[in-house]
């Protein structure tokens, strides 16, 4: 933000009263603007999580589909370490060795696209089955793929993936009657299975094709690894603020966040380096947010340095009403700095840098 700002503040003093005062008024309209686009991304990031959630709550251990079927929920974003796009939820059976693959959606709002994109992640995933296997810790029998909507959606997406041809299960999640259904897309089971629109495992199917019904209000998934950075901040922080207080402790460092995502349920079978490597995206973020304040600015290797909470309210609520709002206005400033600085220089080209 820093160079966005100081030219932005150099094309001012360059103005006159008038077009500076129009400038000015248009950068608060766009501060304003980026601010809903930003609440709007946070938003739809925790509709998400909920919907990942109740696919989780239905196969965690002890719920019904898990006691009747032996597929459990594993870990969220398997292929994470990878870097590349990866599905929600990763849901095992030991016995069949069959590894399912969850992508979940809150909303469709290009279902072409979208699909598209499910397209190229099944393609991607299949290709690194060796370390899907590394993950389970055997040798997979056999992927299948989900696509979890809202209930409301499915007659959307049905013919959609049946004309992509797309080796992929349907469930629709009904949110409010906490079931979630697998949806027939042809009247023709065996093709279907063969297909890989319906599950092979005969027990899973029969349930899901009923509908499984497991009232469980469990919300083990707090965040994922690429869930909205506000999202995560917002769980993070009160934690942190809790751990500092227990310890008698005012700073902490890359390691004591880190011990903070090894406890994490839903980062369950995370290895070291991909909780370093949140970590360090957490710790960036909460400083150019001005929730975290570096103590040794001198101090390069980010393994070593030593940092303060900004904000020294203990209340939970507080915490993360002062986390959001920080996030939001700073990102909010930044990008609308940028755009109006970069539409500046295109209408006036001879500028140059300031």
């Amino acid at each position: 933000m820093i160079d966005a700002e100081l030219e932005y503040r150099s094309i001012l003093l360059r103005l006159g009263r008038r077009d500076k005062s129009e400038l000015e008024n248009q950068l608060i309209e766009r501060i304003a603007a980026q601010k809903s686009i930003i609440e709007q991304n946070i938003l739809r990031d925790k509709q998400h999580l909920a919907i990942v959630n109740f696919c989780a709550g239905k196969f965690s251990v002890g719920s019904r589909l898990n006691a009747r079927t032996s597929y459990v929920w594993i870990r969220v974003e398997p292929l994470y370490g990878s870097g590349v796009a990866t599905f929600d939820l990763a849901i095992y059976n030991r016995d069949s060795r069959v590894l399912i693959l969850v992508e979940c959606k809150s909303a469709l709002r290009e279902p072409k696209r979208e699909l598209d994109d499910l397209t190229r992640k099944i393609e991607t995933t299949i290709a690194k089955k060796s370390e899907l296997e590394v993950l389970v810790g055997d040798d997979i029998n056999y992927l299948e793929f989900a696509f979890c909507i809202k209930a409301g959606d499915a007659p959307l997406v049905r013919p959609l993936i049946v004309s992509k041809n797309l080796p992929c299960c349907l469930w629709s999640a009904d949110i409010f009657g906490e079931t979630l259904i697998l949806e027939k897309l042809k009247e023709d089971s065996l093709s279907e299975i063969k297909e890989r629109r319906l599950h092979r495992d005969e027990r899973l199917r029969e349930q899901l094709v009923r509908g499984s019904q497991d009232r469980r209000s469990l919300r083990t998934v707090t965040f994922l690894p690429s869930s909205h950075m506000a999202t995560i901040l917002e769980e993070l922080i009160p934690q942190l603020r809790t751990e500092l207080d227990n310890s008698q402790a005012d700073e902490f460092g890359l390691a004591d966040l880190k011990n903070l995502l090894a406890r994490e349920l839903s980062l369950q079978n995370f290895g070291v380096e991909e909780q370093i490597t949140l970590s360090e995206k957490v710790i960036k973020s909460a400083l150019d947010s001005g929730l975290f304040v570096d103590m040794a600015k001198d101090v390069e290797n980010i393994l070593e340095k030593k940092f303060r909470l900004s904000s020294q309210t203990r209340q939970h609520r507080k915490l993360i009403e002062d986390c959001h709002k920080k996030y939001v206005e700073h990102h909010a400033k930044v990008n609308a700095l940028e755009r109006t600085v970069q539409e500046y220089r295109v209408k006036h080209p001879a500028i140059g840098k300031y």
